[in-house]
């Protein structure tokens, strides 16, 4: 019976796991750090390689093929490294330059890391160069994992050190950037993937070092089973980066820091802040107000108080115009062209997709855990354009799921809805969501407690 077709399915299954991580990865939207996705990328471009040799050496034993699947697979992988190793260097630093440039810069400065980095890379070039020179192999015959003969590489011992020092290494030096820097990432989930990317990146190389060296020294070929764990792993590194809003919390951080004199006009006109502060609030205006200058002294009392203040609206709304300019305040731009939120660079603005209610609860759960140590302030504009782009049910359970996330007494949010549009249907849609209703009319404001959360 020819049991070859099971390592082909086992190869080609590793090929599909593989080829998906890489796709999750490639569908995360970066600006200024676009080049870590896209290193990511090609470190399973290049994994992906070494499968696709591995499926034609089923079928293909020559010496010729041999030699160049050899010196080929053993090149990718040293540049997997590489380039993991570069990954955990530019997490660790967290350049303020875009793109690799900024990266590089740092590297420079640095003293340490810098010289540690270069020096690795150079070992690695240097085992891919003595590979290539002195081929320092020889083709042998092995039992695969259906019991058939198969030709492999069998390293001299030499090599092997060499390459063991390889991977001592990569466990080592990339883990200590990775949990270092957790130790710096405010946020914990952000945090918690930090710690688990190096364990995920040294299981690879331990699990191959065990299928790809110490099994094969024992006349058995089981690569395929331990290039699936590998791949398996990969996969795993594919569902930490799988949102951007994980990567951006990573690199790019929303957290204002602006100092100024603590100002008290929005607290004046409501008479005792405490009334709303710590709680969700609806905000009740009249379109033919200047509403936005409220939302203006809201905010910018919030940044004098020492908060992170966060804005989600439209880009060209009149909230947003009235805001743009201030210092300290972070917007979150609605937007129908993006589905996982992207920074624009050079700014405080960070596009959201409109229509997925998922994503949009996410990025809020996200912010408050990204400042644990400092009261925030979070302004949604507005409630009635959501009830037109979902509908009044869709946006019932948006809000209600919402107002659980920003129960919490360090948060103080404010939703806005447009009065005249507040019909039967929309008092529906938001009744019962709110601890205050407060209404702006031609006294300035006024705040009512018409409906009770819960």
């Amino acid at each position: 019976m020819n049991l070859m077709p099971l390592v082909d399915n086992i190869q080609l299954i590793t090929l599909f796991i593989v080829l998906l991580s890489g796709y999750n990865v490639l569908r995360q939207k970066l600006t200024s750090y676009d080049y870590v996705r896209n290193i990511l990328v090609a470190v399973h471009v290049f994994f992906a390689g070494i499968l696709v040799f591995e499926l034609i050496r089923v079928i293909d034993n020559s010496t010729l093929f041999m030699d160049i699947y050899t010196i080929a697979n053993t090149t990718f992988v040293l540049i997997d490294v590489a380039l993991l190793t570069l990954v955990a260097f530019t997490v660790y630093y967290r350049p303020s330059g875009a793109g690799s440039k900024g990266m590089f810069t740092e590297m420079m400065k640095s003293h340490i890391h810098g010289p540690v980095f270069l020096a690795f890379i150079g070992y690695i070039v240097f085992a891919d160069i003595y590979l290539i020179i002195f081929r320092p192999f020889s083709i042998r015959q092995y039992i695969s994992i259906v019991g058939t003969t198969i030709s492999n590489t069998n390293f001299n011992t030499n090599y092997l050190a060499l390459l063991f020092i390889v991977l001592i290494i990569f466990i080592l030096y990339p883990s200590v950037l990775l949990v270092t820097a957790s130790r710096r990432v405010k946020s914990k989930r952000v945090s918690r993937a930090l710690i688990l990317l190096p364990a995920v990146w040294s299981l690879i190389g331990l699990e191959l070092l065990f299928f790809n060296g110490f099994l094969l020294n024992g006349n058995y070929d089981v690569s395929p089973l331990g290039y699936l764990i590998a791949a398996l792993c990969f996969g795993l590194t594919g569902m930490i980066f799988r949102r951007a809003s994980l990567l951006a919390d990573v690199f790019e951080p929303l957290q204002s820091k602006v100092a100024i004199q603590p100002q008290y006009s929005f607290s004046r006109r409501l008479g005792n802040i405490s009334s709303i502060e710590g709680k969700v609030s609806l905000l009740e205006v009249d379109p033919d107000y200047q509403y936005e200058e409220l939302i203006k002294e809201f905010s910018n009392e919030s940044v004098s108080l020492g908060k992170s203040v966060y804005v989600f609206t439209s880009k060209g709304s009149r909230v947003y115009n009235a805001l743009y300019s201030s210092q300290g305040i972070g917007f979150y731009i609605f937007s129908t062209r993006v589905s996982y939120p992207k920074r624009v660079e050079q700014s405080q603005e960070i596009l959201v997709p409109q229509n997925d209610q998922a994503v949009l609860l996410d990025v809020i759960e996200k912010t408050i855990d990204l400042s644990p140590e400092r009261n925030i302030a979070i302004v949604l504009d507005s409630i009635t354009d959501m009830i037109v782009y979902w509908g009044y049910d869709t946006c019932y359970k948006f809000i209600k799921e919402a107002n659980s996330i920003l129960s919490n007494p360090k948060v103080t949010a404010l939703f806005i809805i447009l009065a005249r549009s507040h019909d039967e249907a929309v008092a529906s849609t938001t009744k019962g969501l709110f601890v205050n209703h407060m209404i702006l009319d031609s006294n300035g404001l006024r705040l009512a407690r018409m409906f009770a959360t819960k």
